[in-house]
C-alpha cells in the first residue's frame, strides 16, 4: 500500500522508470523472489496506470557464459583485489556460496545498466538495514559505500530518512496474549509476541538471551512489570509481599552483558513518582519503586563506560489497568479505615487520572534519542509537584541537620 502510493511521486524527483525497476530486480538477491514479487507486480500495474509502456528497456549486459567473470571485476572494484578469488574461498559447504554471490549477486544485478556501482551499493545497504541482523553484511557495505565516495554523514541521513519505513521490531513479553492479538495479527513481521511470567528469574534469563540470539541486537530495554499492592503494613500477607518485590524489583541485569557485548544501548525502567514521594496504605509498592530508584542510578554509573544509558520514567497517575484493573488490594483491617483514602482513587467513578499514557508513550520514546542520556523523567505535571514538594521538605529538614551530623564524626 505504502509503496503503491510513494512510487508515481518518486517520478518528481527525478527516479526514472529504468532506475525503479533496476532497484526492484536488485532486491531479490538480498530479499528473495518471494518478498520481491509482489512488488515487481505492484510496479508494473503503477507503471500501466500512469501510462509508462511496458517492458522498460533491458539493462542486462552480461551472459551466463562471462557473467562470473564480469562479478569478479564488479567485486573488486567495489570492495578491493582482496575479492578476486573470494568466488573459491570459504570451506567446501560455504564455497558455493561465494561463487553464487559472485556469479549471479555481482555478475547479473550490478553489471547492469541503469546505476553505476554507487548508487547500487547504497541500494544493498538499504536493503540490508531494513532486514536486521545483517550487521557484519553492513559493515562490509557501508565500508564498500564510503570507498565508493557515499561518506559516513551520508549514510547516517539515508538511514535516518529510512527508519520510518523499516520500523523498530518490537519484542514484547505479555502475560495474556489475547490482550495483543491485535497488534500479533497487525504487525506479523515487526511485533515478536512472548509470553512470560517476570517472575521467574529463569524464564526472564531466557527470554533475553532468545531475543538477542534471534535479533542480533536490542536497541532499548523497557522493563515495565510492576503493579500496586495496597494496605497498611499490618494488613498485608508475607505472601502479598514477596510477590509484589519480584514482580516489580525486575532489575535490567539480565540485559546489561547482551548491551555491554554489542557496544551499547538504552535501559529503561519504569518506576513511578512513587519512588521519591510515599503515602500511606502503600507502602510496598513504594519500598519496590524507591529500591528501583537506587539500584537504576547506580547502575548508570557502572554502565556508561560502555555506552549504556539508564533512565528512571517517573509517572504519574495515568488512565491504564494499574489503577482500574491490575491494582490489588490487601484484607483491610478496620483500626487503618483513616489510611484507607486509596479506596476512592481505585473507583473511576469517582474521576479518572489526569495522565495520557499515549503521551507518556511519545515522551519515552523519543527519551531514547536524546543525548545526554536523562537519568530521570517524571511525566504528569501533578506528579512533579508532589514530587518538588517532597525534595524540598526532605531538603529542608536535612538542613536542620547540621549539628547532628557533625558530631557523629571522629576527630583528629
Amino acid at each position: 500500500m505504502e509503496y503503491k502510493a510513494l512510487l508515481p511521486a518518486s517520478f518528481h524527483f527525478g527516479l526514472t522508470p529504468i532506475e525503479v525497476k533496476e532497484i526492484v530486480y536488485q532486491a531479490t538477491a538480498y530479499l528473495g523472489i518471494g518478498r520481491v514479487f509482489p512488488f515487481l507486480k505492484a510496479t508494473n500495474e503503477i507503471f500501466a496506470e500512469i501510462g509508462i509502456a511496458l517492458p522498460v528497456q533491458g539493462q542486462a549486459i552480461t551472459t551466463t557464459e562471462n557473467r562470473l567473470e564480469k562479478g569478479i571485476q564488479a567485486q573488486v572494484d567495489i570492495f578491493g583485489e582482496h575479492m578476486r578469488a573470494f568466488y573459491q574461498s570459504g570451506d567446501p559447504e560455504s564455497r558455493q556460496i561465494h561463487y553464487r554471490l559472485t556469479d549471479n549477486c555481482f555478475g547479473d544485478y550490478y553489471t547492469r545498466n541503469g546505476l553505476d556501482n554507487r548508487q547500487r551499493e547504497l541500494i544493498t545497504f538499504c536493503f540490508l538495514a531494513a532486514q536486521g541482523g545483517c550487521e557484519p553484511q553492513l559493515i562490509s557495505h557501508a565500508v564498500a559505500n564510503i570507498r565508493l565516495g557515499n561518506d559516513k554523514v551520508f549514510l547516517i541521513d539515508v538511514i535516518s530518512q529510512c527508519i520510518p519505513y523499516i520500523s523498530y521490531t518490537v519484542i514484547g513479553t505479555v502475560r495474556n496474549t489475547e490482550k495483543v492479538k491485535e497488534f500479533i495479527e497487525k504487525y506479523p513481521d515487526t511485533f515478536d509476541c512472548r509470553f512470560l511470567d517476570v517472575t521467574d528469574g529463569k524464564a526472564v534469563e531466557q527470554t533475553v538471551q532468545d531475543s538477542f540470539e534471534k535479533h542480533g541486537k536490542v536497541d532499548v530495554v523497557v522493563s515495565n512489570a510492576g503493579y500496586g499492592l495496597f494496605g497498611c503494613v499490618e494488613e498485608l500477607k508475607d505472601e502479598e509481599i514477596q510477590h509484589i518485590v519480584a514482580t516489580n524489583l525486575i532489575l535490567l541485569k539480565t540485559a546489561v552483558p547482551y548491551m555491554r557485548k554489542q557496544g551499547g544501548g538504552r535501559l529503561i525502567q519504569m518506576s513511578s513518582y512513587g519512588g521519591q514521594v510515599a503515602y500511606a496504605a502503600n507502602s510496598m509498592y513504594h519500598a519496590t519503586k524507591f529500591g528501583m530508584e537506587g539500584f537504576c542510578e547506580a547502575l548508570a554509573q557502572e554502565v556508561a563506560q560502555f555506552n549504556i544509558g539508564v533512565t528512571v520514567v517517573e509517572p504519574g497517575g495515568a488512565r491504564t489497568e494499574f489503577r482500574y484493573g491490575s491494582a490489588k488490594v490487601a484484607k483491610l483491617m478496620p483500626e487503618y479505615e483513616n489510611c484507607h483514602g486509596f479506596l476512592n482513587m481505585l473507583n473511576p467513578a469517582n474521576g479518572l487520572a489526569p495522565g495520557d499514557p499515549a503521551k507518556m508513550a511519545q515522551r519515552i520514546i523519543e527519551s531514547t534519542e536524546k543525548t545526554p542520556v536523562p537519568l530521570r523523567m517524571v511525566l504528569g505535571s501533578q506528579a512533579l509537584r508532589a514530587t518538588l514538594e517532597r525534595l524540598r521538605e526532605r531538603i529542608a529538614d536535612y538542613e536542620t541537620q547540621t549539628d547532628l551530623a557533625a558530631s557523629t564524626d571522629i576527630i583528629e
